[in-house]
């Protein structure tokens, strides 16, 4: 699921800048105070686009929700000072659709609502999380067998394996999955699962990296039909990709699955995202290719990547990467 964050992550956009109080900004914002509402909660799928803004209802008393570490001690009362950003609470304040607009920021209702806008990763709406997934899956599908013929047509010159040998290690038997293959996929997937859960908890910087990149790929999605297309169809695309054609290509044994985890790890750096997901993804990815060579079946990694994937989502939603990453509810640590 995370090579495709890298793609929509390649680009930047400019956020709004802070608003300035002023004195009439002030007097409306105390009027106001009256009549707020209760804060707002959400549900597993309730992480949805506000269609507001708010503003504190005081400019010289920060609301509890803010994080305090954002309000200078020494202009937190001085006219003109930046407003800390408040979540969920505050004066109602109706979206400038053209001024966002102007300075590239995806409109209410079409992207994510706890996206962490100290994160170096790009807001993205719900539309292009689903289309480059899923273009991203496509083209590496079609790549696939481009990789899987020169490696049976160039392999035996190249690295000693001959096609029939190659087709022996990485396809799909003609009986499909059997269920001892499956039982491999689950146990390979819960491993890395396990593994992902330990790197979280011994190491906060690939904890933070993750929940950024999960934050951007499933904030905006709606429902569970979204959450499995963006889990399972790019697990589809990368593990043909590279366990069905990149390791075929390279040496169909140990030496390509390690060369294949390399450039599959490589590949989750971009995007601003740092080199703790892309250790892990190395990983990752080496066990994947092991359990393609153990099994001599490319579906056995294609299902246990995507069920790896979908524990991480469904992780991030009931809020456990929140909590790995000291967050609470509001996304405040």
């Amino acid at each position: 699921m995370t090579y495709f964050v890298d793609t929509i992550a390649s680009c930047r956009c400019t956020l709004p800048s802070p608003r300035r109080a002023d004195s009439a900004d002030a007097a409306t914002a105390r009027r106001a105070s009256t009549v707020l509402g209760p804060k707002s909660s959400s549900s597993v799928f309730g992480r949805q686009p506000p269609s507001y803004r708010t503003e504190p209802t005081d400019p010289h008393t920060p609301h509890p929700n803010v994080d305090a570490a954002e309000v200078p001690r020494d202009s937190a009362t001085a006219p003109g000072a930046l407003r800390a950003p408040v979540r969920d609470v505050g004066i109602v304040v109706p979206w400038d659709a053209d001024a966002a607009g102007r300075q590239g920021v995806a409109e209410p209702g079409d992207g994510p609502s706890s996206f962490d806008e100290s994160s170096s990763l790009e807001a993205v709406t719900r539309q292009r999380v689903l289309a480059t997934s899923t273009l991203t899956a496509a083209l590496m599908g079609a790549a696939a067998p481009v990789l899987r013929a020169a490696a049976e047509t160039q392999g035996e010159a190249w690295h000693g394996f001959s096609a029939e040998a190659i087709h022996a290690v990485a396809s799909v038997p003609e009986g499909g999955v059997t269920p001892e293959h499956w039982a491999v996929a689950i146990i390979v997937a819960g491993a890395v699962t396990a593994a992902r859960a330990a790197a979280a908890i011994v190491a906060p910087r690939y904890a933070a990296a993750t929940r950024q990149s999960l934050a951007q790929a499933l904030d905006p999605l709606e429902g569970l039909s979204d959450l499995a297309l963006v889990a399972c169809v790019p697990a589809l695309g990368e593990e043909l990709f590279f366990r069905g054609g990149l390791v075929p290509l390279v040496s169909p044994d140990w030496r390509g699955v390690a060369i294949a985890a390399v450039v599959f790890g490589s590949l989750h750096v971009s995007g601003g995202r740092g080199p703790w997901p892309a250790l892990f993804a190395t990983g990752a990815g080496a066990a994947y290719g092991a359990s393609m060579l153990a099994t001599s079946d490319v579906a056995v990694p294609v299902v246990a990547h995507a069920l790896a994937n979908l524990a991480s989502a469904w992780a991030y939603k009931i809020g456990l990467w929140d909590a790995a990453c000291g967050r609470d509810d509001d996304g405040l640590t």
